[in-house]
């Protein structure tokens, strides 16, 4: 039976402005892009050693959220590595695609889905499932930087889903936005069943 644990972040609008890429739209198929690829091996990196992740580039930064996700994470255990899904990745593009086109922010589409419906249109997520939607950045490192840092979210929500040893799929999506430049979707699941594509 699926457990629906709604563990939606609150979106972040920090607005801290990544160099570098190209203007790049989510692509029409599923073959993930190189950012969207090395965004998913930033990931694996802070997953499996999250303590070496803080020393190399967390220590050095300043501000509160950057000195607490340090010293979290010089006391987090090792997880395991997410696997991309080729329906979340879908997912995490038809909200991409969306706020591309129409410059909203946050994590319902403006046909009103939720991320736990746009993943249920390409198949069945098990367990619990999460979303984080990063603003502002076009390289690996530094939107992963912004979410684990998580300034101005006080629950902390995308570093926790970032470091939830329970999601072992995800899925990926960059595009580019009409007020913050680049965005970029990331769906997580503790697993997820493919539908048949059609």
């Amino acid at each position: 039976m699926k457990i629906k644990k709604y563990l939606i972040a609150t979106f972040v609008l920090v607005i801290l402005w990544g160099c570098g890429g190209g203007v790049v739209i989510a692509s029409e198929d599923r073959t993930l892009t190189s950012l969207e690829e090395e965004v998913i091996a930033e990931l694996n990196l802070v997953r499996a050693d999250p303590a070496t992740y803080a020393k190399k580039y967390l220590k050095d930064l300043s501000g509160e959220a950057a000195r607490e996700c340090y010293e979290e994470f010089l006391e987090t255990t090792p997880i395991g590595k997410l696997r991309n899904s080729k329906g979340m990745s879908r997912a995490a593009r038809d909200l991409a695609l969306d706020q591309s086109k129409n410059g909203r922010t946050g994590h319902d589409s403006s046909d009103g889905s939720n991320p736990f419906e746009r993943m249920e249109r390409y198949g069945s997520w098990m367990g619990s499932a999460g979303e984080n939607v990063s603003y502002g950045m076009a390289r690996a490192r530094a939107i992963v930087l912004q979410l684990v840092i998580d300034e101005g979210v006080p629950s902390r929500g995308h570093r926790k889903n970032i470091l939830a040893p329970n999601f072992t799929r995800i899925g990926v999506a960059y595009a580019t936005h009409t007020k913050y430049r680049h965005m970029f979707v990331m769906d997580f699941a503790n697993d997820f069943i493919e539908a048949e594509e059609k």
